[in-house]
Parts: C-alpha cells; sequence; structure tokens
C-alpha cells in the first residue's frame, strides 16, 4: 500500500509540475488580448457589461499595464486552488485513503490545468465563489444573502457567469440552507425574493449594458487607459456591440466542424470512470428526497451549459467549466446525509493508477478546440 500510494502521490507531483510549466509558457508566450481590454472598460460610457472588474481597476491604476491580466488571473487561480485544498480537506481530508480522488479531481485537465490555458478570463472567479459556498457555514439567512449577492457580483463581471456558474452557486445555496434543514414561511420567502432579484440583476445586461458610443470613441478610450504597445483591438471590441444573435450564427457556422471532437471529449470522461462511479454510488446512498433535489439540480446546472453551447463556440472552455460544476456538485452531495459509507476509489487497482496517470500528465482539455 505505501508504494502504491508513492504513485499516487507522484501523479501530483507530476500534474503540479505541469502546471508551472503551462504557467512559465503563458508568460513568456501570450498576451492576453481580451482579457486584457476585459480591464480597460469602466463606465466612463455609463453603465457597460463586463466593466466591474475595469472600473475596480480604475479606481487604483489610470493606466493599465500588459501584465495585469497574468497577476489578477493568476491570483484568482491561486486564490482558488487554495480555497479548494480546504475544501478538499473539508470534505474527504488528506490521507492515503484519498489520494486517488485528489488526483481525479484536483489533478484532472478539466480543472485549475484548464483555468491556466484560460488565465485572464472570468471562469476560475466563479468556481472560487462556488467553492466559497461549499466552506462558508449554512447556519443563518446570512448565507443565503451571501450567495445571492456573489451571484450579482459574478454576473456584474461578466454576464455569462449567468449560465456558467451561478447556477452552481444557488444550487449549493438551496441545497445546503433550504432543502438539509426546516426553514421557515419568512426564510422561504426571502430566498424567493433575493432569487427574483438575482434574476433582475441578470436582466440588467441583456437590456442595458450596451456601448452607447460609436466604436471609434469607445476604442480611443480604452486606448487612453492602455500601456500596451499591442492596440490592434477592432475584433475584441465587437463583444461589447454585437447582439447575441451574431456570436450565434457564428457559433452555428463552425458547429458541424466541431462534431468531429466529440469522440475527444467522450475519451476525456472516460478517463474518469473511478470518479464518476464513485460520485454515482455517493448520490444513490442519499435520502430519496435529497437524492430527486440533487439530479434535478445537476440536470438544471447541465441545460444552462446547453444554452452556452447554443450561443457561444468556446467548447472544450465550456465543458471544462461543467465538468468543474459537477465536482463542487459531488462536494456538496458528500455534505448531505446517506444511508451508509460509500467506499473510495481503490488506491491498490492498476487500472485506476494507469488512468489516474494518464489524467494527471494531462496538460489541459482545451479553449475552442481540444488541447
Amino acid at each position: 500500500m505505501t508504494n502504491l500510494y508513492f504513485h499516487w502521490r507522484r501523479l501530483v507531483a507530476i500534474s503540479i509540475a505541469l502546471m508551472i510549466g503551462q504557467i512559465v509558457y503563458k508568460l513568456s508566450r501570450d498576451f492576453l488580448s481580451l482579457p486584457y481590454i476585459h480591464l480597460l472598460v469602466d463606465f466612463h460610457f455609463g453603465f457597460i457589461r463586463r466593466a466591474l472588474v475595469g472600473a475596480m481597476m480604475s479606481l487604483a491604476l489610470t493606466k493599465i499595464p500588459q501584465w495585469m491580466p497574468f497577476a489578477t488571473g493568476l491570483t484568482a487561480i491561486a486564490i482558488a486552488f487554495v480555497l479548494y485544498l480546504k475544501l478538499f480537506q473539508k470534505t474527504f481530508g488528506f490521507s492515503k485513503g484519498t489520494a486517488p480522488l485528489f488526483v481525479f479531481l484536483a489533478c484532472s485537465p478539466f480543472f485549475f490545468k484548464n483555468f491556466i490555458l484560460t488565465v485572464g478570463y472570468f471562469d476560475v472567479i466563479g468556481c472560487a465563489f462556488a467553492i466559497a459556498m461549499l466552506l462558508v457555514p449554512a447556519r443563518s439567512f446570512w448565507f443565503v444573502v451571501l450567495g445571492a449577492t456573489l451571484s450579482a457580483l459574478l454576473i456584474l463581471i461578466h454576464n455569462g457567469q449567468t449560465l456558467l456558474f451561478v447556477p452552481t452557486i444557488l444550487f449549493i445555496v438551496g441545497m445546503r440552507y433550504f432543502v438539509a434543514k426546516p426553514v421557515s414561511r419568512g426564510e422561504i420567502a426571502g430566498g424567493l425574493a433575493l432569487l427574483a432579484l438575482t434574476a433582475a440583476v441578470a436582466a440588467v445586461p441583456v437590456f442595458y449594458g450596451d456601448v452607447n458610443v460609436p466604436k471609434e470613441e469607445f476604442l480611443r478610450y480604452l486606448q487612453t487607459r492602455s500601456l500596451s504597445a499591442n492596440k490592434d483591438w477592432e475584433q475584441w471590441i465587437s463583444v461589447w456591440y454585437d447582439a447575441p444573435s451574431v456570436g450565434m450564427h457564428y457559433t452555428w457556422d463552425v458547429a458541424p466542424r466541431q462534431l468531429y471532437y466529440i469522440p475527444v471529449y467522450v475519451v476525456l470522461l472516460a478517463l474518469h470512470a473511478p470518479l464518476i462511479k464513485y460520485f454515482r454510488n455517493s448520490i444513490d446512498v442519499l435520502t430519496p428526497l435529497h437524492r430527486h433535489f440533487v439530479l434535478a439540480g445537476m440536470t438544471g446546472i447541465t441545460l444552462a451549459y446547453v444554452v452556452v453551447f447554443v450561443i457561444v463556440s468556446d467548447y472544450s472552455r465550456w465543458l471544462s467549466d461543467w465538468v468543474v460544476c459537477m465536482m463542487l456538485v459531488l462536494h456538496l452531495v458528500k455534505q448531505l446525509p446517506s444511508a451508509r459509507t460509500v467506499p473510495l476509489i481503490e488506491s491498490d487497482n492498476w487500472r485506476n493508477i494507469s488512468l489516474g496517470f494518464i489524467v494527471a500528465i494531462l496538460p489541459r482539455v482545451g479553449g475552442v478546440t481540444p488541447f
């Protein structure tokens, strides 16, 4: 057992080394054009969608350095990673028996490795907020207020979070506070009111988030806030001008080519077979009420991602985010009452070690297409 545990620890070390290598590569080779522009956009022309982070930046910095997307992005990833370590400790604990779980979760190419690939984007912030909601005690109604507040912040940071991590956060709040224990009618009414308020916040960027000045004026203002030598941004600022239908048309144009990658995604998911089996067994031992709620919540989260797939063509990125949400749901499931204990992933099974090795050495899943 000791020698086999050494194998699992070595897989964790390999995965961490790959993460460090990815960071070095990104720092030396990439310029994060769209993430950089997000840090330049603020509320200078009134309310604009995706401008909250840039507005906060403008309070401290008049000009934004070129390296700032890396600084903010890597900081967000580091915070999410530390929070996840605390969550894993809370849910499973660190031991020889839980080492395979850590490999298939934290070392998965769907998780932090892919966040490093998409460093500078805001997906990881949604993940960090969801992890926080799994860590914060759900003792009072302030837990529900916190969940609604974080959801609203995410939407103002990037309206796409309405479908990415906000459903997972709301599901965590619902299960940990409204389903896991008795609640009063007043608390139910308050929860519904906060849900309606969150929905209203989600509608604001859709109907009132457009830029109301010509592209040329908007671009000139962004350039006054920039310290970058690369200012060929016409193609990127279209995300603040184009209607959702424009992105949908492009997505449907490229969708047929994306079908060729479906077998790759199936294989990537199949590599996590021991984790999927453990997840399924953990759901099976829940009480009937909790099991039905969990399955309904997982269905709702998945349907939100179906909508994302229809609108935007970053398929590898969306699939990775969906898998991360399912992984966080696993942590939620382990916080619910169960009828019996579920055996952990067998650490002395060479099939599991082989699959874990492949999971550990895969550097990422991808952004638009695999790898």
